[in-house]
Parts: C-alpha cells; sequence; structure tokens
C-alpha cells in the first residue's frame, strides 16, 4: 500500500509540462524559523511554489501552494487552527495536505503535502515521499557540533540572492583558479598563482578538493591584528572544499597550515553553503558558518576573532556572488565548447553529478568526458 501511494505521488510530481525538474525530493532550507509566524509564506524550490505555515501547536507545515479547488494560491489565505483556509471559498487544508470543502463536506479532497522539519534555525522541505533519513549529512553533525565540526561554535547564517541559474554558481564554488583575481582575503596574490597546488578526489557522490597556496597579503582595510597575529604573508594558505548533490552543497574550511598533516593554526571556519535553485534565473545561498580556535593564545581574543572572521567571509561570499551574476551574461549552462584546463575537473565532474542526482536524470552530455576523474594536480 505505502509503495502504491508513493507511486502516485512521483507522478503527481513528474508532470510532463513541468517547466524546470521537480527537485523536492530533496530536502532544501527555504524560511528561517523564527521568520515563520502567524501569516502564510510561499517559497518556490526550482520554480516549484510551496506555502509555509505554522499549526496552532506551533508546527511548521508545507503545502503546494494551489488550493484544489480552482487553484487559489494558498498563500493569500489565513490560518485557522491546524488548518491553511483558502481566500476565494473558504476550504481548508491540514498539514498532511488534507482538505475539507465546506460547501459539501462529502467531498474528498486535497493538495500535495511536504514535510518540514526545523534544523539549524531553518525550514526544511522536501516531499513526503523522501525518508527523513534523506536530510542531509552535515546537518547532524551541525546543529549538535561533532564529527567534523566538532570544537566549532557558530556563528550567524548568512543568506544571499544570486541572480544566475544553478550551474554557473556550482561552477564558481568548484574551482579555485579565481581566487587570486575576484577574492581580496582567501588565498594568494596574482602574482603567487604558479605556486598554487592542488589536490582533487572526485567521487561518484561529490567531490573533495584541497588548495594551497601563500597567504596573501591582507587588505589594508582590516584590523591589523589580522596581519600580526591571526595570518601572516608567508603562511600557507589552506582551502579544503567539496561538493554534494542531495540537495547541492558545498563544505568550505579555510584557514593556514600544514597541507600534508591537515594541521592547522590560528583558527579556521567551517562554511556549508546549501545552494537552492529559486528559478532558472536566480539561486539562493544559504551558508551555515562556524569557527574553530586552533591557538589557545587567542581565547581572550575570541569575540574579535569571530566577528572578524564572519564579517570576512561574508564579504568573500559576496565577491563570489558578483562574479557569478556576470557570469549570467555569457553562455554558462552548458561546458560544451569551453576550452577547460586542468584546475577544472571538479567542475565537469560536478556539472555530471547536478544532472544525475540532484536533478535525476543521465550524465550530463555537455560536459567533457576527458576532464573527470580521481586525480592529484600540482601546478
Amino acid at each position: 500500500m505505502l509503495l502504491q501511494i508513493r507511486k502516485r505521488e512521483e507522478a503527481r510530481f513528474n508532470k510532463a509540462d513541468q517547466a524546470l525538474p521537480d527537485v523536492t525530493r530533496h530536502f532544501h532550507p527555504v524560511w528561517r524559523g523564527a521568520a515563520l509566524r502567524d501569516k502564510p509564506v510561499r517559497v518556490t524550490v526550482n520554480g516549484f511554489p510551496i506555502v509555509l505555515f505554522r499549526t496552532a501547536d506551533g508546527r511548521a507545515a508545507a503545502l503546494k501552494d494551489e488550493c484544489a479547488h480552482r487553484h487559489t494560491p494558498l498563500r493569500f489565505g489565513t490560518v485557522v487552527g491546524d488548518r491553511i483556509q483558502c481566500p476565494y471559498h473558504g476550504w481548508t487544508f491540514n498539514a498532511a495536505g488534507e482538505g475539507h470543502a465546506p460547501g459539501q463536506p462529502s467531498l474528498k479532497c486535497g493538495v500535495d503535502a511536504f514535510h518540514a522539519i526545523e534544523k539549524l534555525g531553518y525550514i526544511w522541505v522536501a516531499r513526503r515521499s523522501t525518508p527523513v533519513t534523506q536530510m542531509p549529512e552535515f546537518v547532524e553533525h551541525a546543529e549538535h557540533l561533532t564529527g567534523a565540526w566538532a570544537g566549532f561554535e557558530r556563528m550567524p547564517v548568512i543568506e544571499m540572492t544570486i541572480r544566475s541559474s544553478l550551474g554557473p554558481v556550482i561552477d564558481n564554488f568548484a574551482e579555485i583558479e579565481h581566487v587570486p583575481y575576484v577574492h581580496k582575503i582567501l588565498g594568494w596574490d596574482p602574482a603567487d598563482a604558479p605556486r598554487m597546488q592542488i589536490q582533487m578526489d572526485n567521487r561518484a557522490d561529490g567531490s573533495d578538493a584541497l588548495a594551497w597556496g601563500p597567504q596573501r597579503e591582507p587588505p589594508n582595510t582590516l584590523l591589523k591584528l589580522l596581519d600580526r597575529v591571526l595570518m601572516r604573508r608567508g603562511d600557507t594558505s589552506l582551502l579544503e572544499y567539496g561538493f554534494r548533490f542531495s540537495p547541492v552543497h558545498t563544505i568550505f574550511q579555510p584557514g593556514w597550515g600544514d597541507p600534508v598533516t591537515r594541521e592547522r593554526r590560528s583558527f579556521s571556519v567551517r562554511a556549508t553553503s546549501v545552494l537552492v535553485p529559486i528559478d532558472d534565473q536566480t539561486t539562493r545561498l544559504i551558508n551555515f558558518s562556524f569557527l574553530k580556535l586552533h591557538d589557545e593564545g587567542l581565547r581572550p581574543l575570541r569575540k574579535i576573532v569571530k566577528a572578524a572572521a564572519w564579517l570576512s567571509l561574508r564579504s568573500e561570499l559576496k565577491l563570489d556572488a558578483g562574479i557569478c551574476e556576470k557570469q549570467s551574461f555569457g553562455d554558462t549552462e552548458s561546458l560544451r565548447g569551453m576550452r577547460l584546463d586542468k584546475h577544472d575537473r571538479q567542475v565537469a565532474h560536478n556539472r555530471k553529478l547536478l544532472d544525475r542526482i540532484y536533478y535525476g536524470k543521465g550524465a550530463g552530455d555537455a560536459d567533457r568526458d576527458d576532464a573527470t576523474g580521481s586525480s592529484e594536480e600540482r601546478a
């Protein structure tokens, strides 16, 4: 019986006339939990409309933003107890999507319902047929500061709307060549670009990389504290980053240390950016960031370090967003015709995983077959 219900649900979500691929089988963070109060809120995931509301006991609920009767958007309605009421004819729907028509109480009706789970201060949604166990692995570790997040402390979430489709945004976060030319704090100066080194590991479910090079001179606008205590010109800048695709997210850990032992000095940031496509021209970046002090001598300066690290991260993410928006003016939806180099292996691999894992298609034929595979490249 459960299998039949899931098959019917899959059929509803995979309509042939849908303009954009439906990706609601993956969990996505869509709204700050604290911002969902007494009024319904509409969100979109790759063009798919979802309405969020809170029931009388404070639980978050998520339904397709479309009344079963005459397809009026439910976001214009009101919350009545545990149900959301359509503003047009008063039909109501509970958190499971079960409907009630006041003018014909015996009529069976309903709308598509979603999981609505609050984690890390956000409401994560996915269709009901998606097992809760498919919540991204990092979420529990980040929420409880376990695993790779042990010893870190949370920083405020950073949100950005990027006026670019998802593909080019992924490409930007999956390569390192842009660092000397786009960024101001991270990594190395343009003059040191030839000294940059990188290791890549492209896997069936994602990709990981570690890049290192001499730390660039901090901008003059930074506190001298950063220059003298936290990071120094000539330090080895370590940029560790990886991608996963359910949903699309990158885990990025910049800092300083030894690329062989992975031992780090001063402090490091662990920043997980979930990339949520709003439509075919807009991507929402939601960054869950954390700080870890590696030098106990910095403990008295913890608040200053934390503020400086967060402001620096936000500044660098804005630069990423800006270059992605510039890329959107070019032909970047496909990699076909691009002259890729060895540093783009992760880019090409990630495009294939985007199609196969995230969109549920076959391997993208726009990617270069010779640009993928596990590798260790040093330049």
